[in-house]
This record gives C-alpha cells, sequence and structure tokens, in this order.
C-alpha cells in the first residue's frame, strides 16, 4: 500500500477504508489512527497524512465514478486529541510533501 510522490515510495497504511453508498453514487474515505503518548503529531504533520490518504484513495483504492470526500480522510492523533481533515487547498499541501521528497532524496544522494 504505496503511493509514489516526486519519486519517492511513501508507504500509506490506513487503519479504516470506508465506501459509503449515498443512493447511485458510492463515496470513499480513510482514517489513519496515531497512538503514540511520546511522539504527538502536530496539525501540520496530521494535515500531511490526510491528505496523502486522499490521494492513495484517488490513484490506488477508487474505481470507475466511486467520490473520494475529503472530508471523509482524517488523521487521528488519540493523545494529540487532534482530528484533521484534508485541508481546503489540498494541492498547495501535496507541493509542501513534494518538496519533502524532493530534500530526502538530495539528503539521501548525499550520504
Amino acid at each position: 500500500m504505496s503511493i509514489e510522490l516526486n519519486g519517492v515510495e511513501i508507504i500509506i497504511s490506513p487503519d479504516v477504508i470506508f465506501k459509503i453508498k449515498i443512493g447511485e453514487k458510492i463515496f470513499l474515505g480513510a482514517v489513519k489512527i496515531h497512538i503514540s503518548k511520546n511522539n504527538i503529531f502536530d496539525k501540520v504533520q496530521s494535515r500531511y497524512i490526510s491528505s496523502l490518504l486522499s490521494k492513495y484513495l484517488s490513484e490506488v483504492v477508487a474505481s470507475e465514478g466511486e467520490i473520494v470526500l475529503e472530508e471523509f480522510c482524517l488523521s487521528i492523533d488519540v493523545f494529540g486529541e487532534s482530528v484533521i481533515k484534508v485541508p481546503n487547498n489540498l494541492s498547495k499541501t501535496l507541493s509542501e510533501i513534494e518538496f519533502i521528497c524532493e530534500e530526502i532524496k538530495s539528503l539521501w544522494n548525499a550520504a
């Protein structure tokens, strides 16, 4: 379960993927639950997770005609007491992640 972003493979491991049928339409969502007292995610990290869940559903899981609902792509941090959905500007967030991937590639090549 992974996607490639800017030449970097990112493992996506949603805890739950669900399909909801309303009328004739099928909607998809996913949830990633983070449980750690010592490593609480900040809002930016959680935003990245929910955005990657949405991209994963769109690129890998969704079949023809299925609609990914960004409101139902959630990053839940139990000890951080946060529930973060995909931000309104998904493309900006994905660009930020692509930039991070570019930095990872340059550091990897330098090692």
